[in-house]
């Protein structure tokens, strides 16, 4: 099974939130519940392919 590639501009953005997740004093728990959430709703959200 072929990985999906990911959009760099994806990965900053990532990079990005968990940076302002850490500055507002986030635990690693809260954090990796946060990303586990927004997985579940990236999953549900995904757009069928034609």
């Amino acid at each position: 099974m072929e990985e999906e590639q990911i959009n760099p501009e994806l990965i900053a953005l990532g990079i990005e939130i968990q940076t302002e997740l850490i500055a507002i004093a986030m635990d690693e728990v809260e954090i990796m519940n946060f990303w586990d959430e927004c997985y579940k709703a990236a999953l549900k959200n995904k757009p069928k392919p034609f």
